[in-house]
């Protein structure tokens, strides 16, 4: 693969609807991606660790990073006190990076749409930033998501502003609260995550709680 600047990361990511596509081109930017994402002002692991912070207590581990990538955000928690951090991604060559800082407790190549090898019930809390969207994970992945979350803790989720309200998640995160599931705490405005090379695009990051 001939290694584009990184500008075009992520136009190649969203370009691709085939999930063993995208996790290539992960694999490939893997060991670029922080410094990369670090330079286009990405700021999303500061909102989605703030929020972390106000709803999710210390004791109350352990936390999942789903689409972990290379660890920001795991890195940005263990900074605020939170060492009980379990990490999934789909690519291989992300996990191998994120294996080498090591924040985490356990980590495991799982794809989010299908089923994630972890008992009912397993996490305080579940965090997905910049996973759901065209090409990456289905709105379906929410079911598996709250079955793998425990009552009463929370299901904190990124989903950009476009997406929510075309793609199926604002149907089924409706669906989903009309039926008990979970209930809402928390919905940011939409924001831009990585200001100084995509001014366009906006993300929304959503609090559950789950019931």
């Amino acid at each position: 693969m001939i290694i584009p600047s990184r500008s075009k990361w992520l136009t190649l990511i969203h370009q691709s609807s085939d999930i063993r596509r995208i996790a290539e081109i992960y694999d490939a930017w893997g060991e670029h991606y922080e410094q990369d994402t670090m330079a286009d002002g990405y700021n999303m692991p500061a909102v989605m660790a703030g929020l972390v912070g106000r709803y999710v207590p210390h004791k109350d581990g352990p936390l999942l990073d789903v689409g972990a990538g290379t660890g920001i955000l795991g890195d940005a928690l263990r900074h605020l006190g939170y060492s009980n951090l379990t990490a999934i991604d789909v690519s291989k060559g992300m996990l191998d990076v994120c294996r080498r800082r090591g924040i985490y407790r356990s980590l495991h190549r799982m794809i989010l749409g299908t089923h994630l090898d972890f008992p009912d019930n397993s996490f305080a809390a579940s965090l997905v930033m910049g996973v759901f969207g065209k090409g990456h994970a289905p709105p379906s992945s929410l079911n598996e998501l709250i079955r793998i979350t425990r009552r009463h803790g929370h299901l904190i989720f990124s989903i950009r502003a476009d997406e929510y309200l075309v793609d199926g998640f604002k149907a089924l995160q409706d669906a989903l609260e009309d039926k008990g599931k979970w209930n809402l705490v928390e919905a940011t405005a939409p924001f831009n995550s990585l200001p100084l090379a995509h001014p366009g695009i906006m993300n929304m990051i959503f609090t559950y709680q789950i019931l």
